[in-house]
């Protein structure tokens, strides 16, 4: 029997909901709203065969009994994210994914149990500003597993741009505004590293085919218009559809877990640029760090591991 979280996820209704949270985000003006507490997000889940099997399909894992853990609660995540910008006042087009860090506490399909009930906690609980119309806000999200076990921790940083001097000084006001403890963490203006140095480096070649993005749409819930269309992505000022940013970090997870046989305890990805669906991109690692340039060696997201 379903959850009946799952079932909104796993139906025609789930696009539905999606865009009955974000199109008035899309279509109001932004009007930054003074916040003065975390926003929090709980839900239940079950992992099901079906589910499972669409993510190791997307991402070409053979092996469905491989300890590869995709990060199959993502659809609530997103959900949260959109009730978050709700709160927050932020228009959509102004919103970027900067950052996301992975702590894989737990391994699927040890914690996460086909058919068991998971619990998913999301807190979006700082904003710090960056400049005279810029800020991010940062969540924190907990994945537990059968037993309250805990499966993964992941945080996520929001850029919020063309904010009005006015709404700079709601978020100065508010309790949860913090000051950056490095300027630099928020910054994604950076070149490739491994050529430039001349440093040791192995590569992996990536391709999002076209249908990418309405296909990691499906089974992560991310239907941003911008991720899912030509069309639909020069109507929010984009000439082609680019990658959602999660679906660029699965695919990496899986060229380490997989291709790479790597045992990661964790991982971030930062953002840099937009990753266009039907281009080739490559995938540059050590032992530590990672890049993905593309074809003239442009730094679009970089990362570490461990």
């Amino acid at each position: 029997m379903k959850h009946p979280v799952n079932e909104l996820i796993d139906s025609a209704f789930y696009p539905f909901e999606f865009y009955k949270q974000a199109l008035p985000r899309i279509f109001f003006p932004q009007n930054i709203r003074l916040l003065q507490k975390q926003v929090i997000a709980k839900n239940l889940f079950v992992l099901t065969a079906d589910n499972q099997k669409k993510w190791f399909e997307l991402f070409d894992a053979k092996n469905m009994q491989a300890d590869i853990p995709f990060t199959f609660y993502w659809p609530h995540c997103v959900l949260a994210f959109l009730q978050t910008i709700k709160a927050l006042g932020a228009h959509y087009k102004n919103i970027l994914h900067l950052k996301c860090s992975i702590n894989f506490l737990a391994r699927n399909p040890k914690s996460m149990q086909l058919g068991a009930l998971h619990g998913i906690k999301t807190s979006f609980n700082s904003i710090i500003p960056l400049s005279s119309s810029k800020a991010v806000f940062t969540g924190n999200t907990l994945v537990l597993g059968p037993y309250k076990k805990r499966v993964a921790q992941l945080t996520d940083t929001i850029l919020v741009k063309n904010i009005s001097t006015s709404d700079m000084k709601k978020i100065g006001l508010s309790p949860l505004c913090k000051k950056p403890k490095n300027l630099d963490d928020y910054l994604t203006k950076r070149t490739p590293t491994f050529t430039q140095n001349k440093m040791n480096y192995r590569e992996h070649t990536l391709f999002f085919p076209m249908d990418m993005g309405l296909k990691f749409g499906d089974i992560s819930g991310d239907l941003n218009p911008i991720h899912l269309t030509t069309f639909s992505a020069r109507l929010f000022g984009y000439k082609k559809p680019f990658i959602q940013g999660l679906c660029t970090a699965n695919a990496v997870i899986k060229k380490f877990f997989v291709d790479e046989s790597e045992d990661l305890k964790k991982m971030d990805i930062t953002f840099v640029k937009p990753i266009f669906l039907g281009e080739k991109v490559f995938l540059r690692f050590n032992k530590k760090n990672y890049e993905i340039v593309g074809k003239n060696d442009e730094l679009l997201a970089f990362g570490e591991r461990g």
